[in-house]
């Protein structure tokens, strides 16, 4: 996670509050490292989460990404193995759903929430991707 002048803000924890009402939340793409997934998962397996089903922590969410207190976009793997599951962010579509409009978006896909995305940097970033 990062900053960008025009593709990815983060907020500055030393501005004024309603700072962050204006800024764009980019929602770059950001995996968490399988180390944690992993951990996530033993801890889970340990009992440690009591009988809550296990959902997989896979990214921090557009807040935590712009440097303001947030969540994660997790996937519930429950139900048997399946070769997709429920992305929990606020697309509201599949894992796979969910890479298809990042690699639309260069990364970035919280750009389609915006009326004037960088179309020009993000279209650079996306030009060679393959489709999912």
């Amino acid at each position: 996670m990062g900053r960008h002048s025009a593709l990815c803000f983060i907020a500055d924890q030393n501005a004024p509050s309603e700072e962050a009402h204006r800024l764009v939340f980019a929602d770059p793409l950001v995996i968490a490292p399988i180390e944690k997934l992993v951990s996530d998962f033993d801890d889970w397996e340990a009992g440690y989460w009591g009988d809550q089903a296990f959902t997989l922590g896979l990214s921090p969410d557009d807040l935590h990404k712009a440097n303001i207190s947030g969540a994660s976009y997790d996937v519930c793997l429950v139900g048997g193995p399946c070769g997709d599951a429920a992305f929990g962010d606020w697309h509201e579509v599949t894992f796979v759903e969910y890479l298809r409009s990042v690699f639309q978006w260069g990364g970035f896909p919280g750009w389609e929430r915006y009326p004037d995305p960088p179309v020009e940097e993000l279209n650079s970033l996306a030009k060679d991707l393959l489709p999912v």
